[in-house]
């Protein structure tokens, strides 16, 4: 049996910016190492994401080995790109065509020839309208992980459905690409949080909780300093914990979205994805319910170390005493002023007209000295 028109396409997937992206964008300008296979490149920009694709295609009839053979071309054509894409990459796809007039038993013994895979294990495949995408090897969801997603793709050798797969792959915004990029910027989130980060962040949380009910307790030797290192570590990692979890959200649900669109019958990759993207909302959402409760509880100590610190306030009269010399300035200035207008007041030779005088005065000063006790006992 024989692949008509066997092509393989490598996406690479990663934050839009990366350095990296421009250098594979560099290499891949270059001619491919042989003249048999047809190259194809595009580089696209999108949802804060930089996507860079290539393709080495062939025309005609091929034996079953051309997918190796087109595997070692693109090894040697994009180097230690193909062989050890760099950490900051969120994924890798690839994806080998090929167009085959074949049913599901027939493909799987195609894999097992064309990539020496075994024919016994259960491999999940999804039907679309346009062939059938069987997965050769999924993304680690763990840290340190690979990070490369490989499909073996089976369509009819005819024109139009040949057509239909380009569109899937190639076209702007094509929809089998936009999900390979929403699923890969989900698993560069789980493996961001990996076993270590979580420890990390359950350790915050221990230290937070238990400073914060030491000062509820009012145990001497815990310092506001205590509490407010703690609180800032623990924010630190409830901050990227939340922007992940996030992100991880979002591009589940876009996954989602997009996977409903195009699969035509079964569940496929599709579903087993999300239900690993499902499973790991499930225990981030766990780690943000204890860091809710944990910040809850420090909020409270927080409360109760304010309050203790305002019962703690020496009298208001003390409290003036011990202001500095410069705040008694307007005090004097005050004193000056009222006792120049006293003495204007008692110059008149009405006596009705001086009594008057003196009563108003006499009420401005208890009003400023009202308003001076309230000054005083201000913190």
């Amino acid at each position: 049996m024989v692949f008509h028109d066997p092509a393989l396409v490598v996406a690479f997937f990663f934050a839009a910016g990366d350095r990296q992206g421009s250098e594979l964008w560099e290499v891949v300008q270059s001619l491919p190492p042989t003249e048999e296979s047809v190259p194809r490149r595009k580089s696209t920009s999108t949802a804060g994401a930089t996507v860079v694709q290539v393709e080495l295609s062939r025309r005609g009839g091929w034996e079953i080995q051309v997918w190796q053979q087109l595997s070692d071309e693109m090894g040697r054509w994009l180097g230690t790109f193909w062989d050890r894409p760099p950490e900051s990459f969120w994924g890798v796809s690839q994806v080998y065509l090929g167009a085959v007039a074949a049913g599901p038993y027939e493909e799987q013994n195609l894999l097992a020839q064309a990539l020496g895979l075994s024919q016994e294990a259960a491999r999940p495949v999804v039907l679309l309208p346009v062939g059938r995408v069987w997965l050769v090897s999924a993304p680690a969801m763990v840290e340190r992980g690979a990070v490369t997603a490989a499909y073996a793709w089976f369509y009819a050798p005819t024109e139009g459905v040949r057509q239909g797969v380009e569109s899937l792959l190639w076209e702007d915004n094509a929809s089998f690409m936009r999900a390979e990029l929403y699923l890969h910027r989900a698993l560069h989130q789980l493996r961001q949080y990996g076993r270590e980060e979580r420890a990390a962040f359950w350790s915050a949380l221990d230290r937070l909780e238990n400073t914060a009910l030491a000062a509820l307790a009012g145990e001497s030797g815990q310092p506001h300093g205590s509490l407010r290192e703690a609180s800032r570590v623990a924010g630190q990692g409830l901050a990227r914990l939340s922007r992940r979890h996030n992100l991880l959200r979002s591009s589940s649900y876009l996954y989602g979205q997009i996977g409903r669109e195009l699969r035509q019958d079964g569940e496929g990759f599709f579903s087993w994805y999300e239900e690993r993207l499902q499973e790991a909302l499930v225990q981030w959402g766990y780690d943000l319910e204890r860091a809710d409760r944990a910040v809850q509880l420090a909020r409270m100590a927080w409360l109760s170390q304010i309050e203790a610190s305002g019962r703690e306030q020496p009298p208001s009269g003390r409290r003036m005493a011990g202001r500095p010399r410069e705040c008694w300035a307007p005090v004097w200035w005050m004193v000056l002023l009222g006792a120049a207008i006293l003495a204007l007041c008692l110059v008149d030779r009405d006596w009705v007209i001086v009594l008057l005088r003196a009563a108003v005065t006499t009420v401005l000063f208890l009003l400023g000295w009202l308003l001076l006790r309230r000054w005083q006992d201000s913190p």
